[in-house]
């Protein structure tokens, strides 16, 4: 039994003839092409499956758990300030607090890092201004001081 004209169409639309297509199509009854596409959906599902099998096992790209920064920092007098940077062609905003820790404000128009240059306390002007207003990325976290033992042996 020959293909049937609708599935001969199929057959030229995907530009295939029966010789090349012989895997899908059974001649033996009217079901075979049925059967062939059953066999396409099977394969499309296993090749589907290998492919978000690949992309779940791949490990991700080994990226630094830490920022490096290059934003030269200037001493400040602050009680909580130490040293204060600023990159006007990024305008990302680093502040080194007197803590150790250090801390990036990412958006920070110039302006503001002009007004807490300035400033006559530049603590209250981070509160005020900086603190809470734009993205902070942690630089280097305060890191917890071990706090000190009591010796009881004296």
């Amino acid at each position: 039994m020959s293909p049937s004209r609708w599935q001969r169409a199929q057959l030229n639309a995907l530009g295939t003839t029966r010789s090349t297509f012989c895997f899908v199509y059974s001649g033996r009854n009217s079901g075979g092409f049925v059967k062939g596409a059953t066999v396409l959906r099977i394969l499309l599902i296993f090749c589907i499956s290998i492919a978000v099998l690949a992309v779940g096992s791949a490990k991700p790209s080994p990226t630094p758990n830490h920022v490096v920064s290059r934003i030269p920092r200037q001493p400040v007098q602050s009680t909580a300030i130490a040293k204060i940077g600023y990159s006007k062609r990024r305008h990302i905003l680093e502040i080194e607090f007197v803590s150790g820790a250090v801390y990036r404000y990412l958006g920070v128009p110039p302006a503001i890092y002009r007004g807490l240059m300035s400033a006559g306390s530049k603590a209250q002007f981070y509160d005020f201004n900086v603190k809470g207003h734009y993205r902070s990325i942690p630089i280097r976290p305060l890191q917890k001081q071990p706090l000190p033992t009591k010796n009881y042996s004296d």
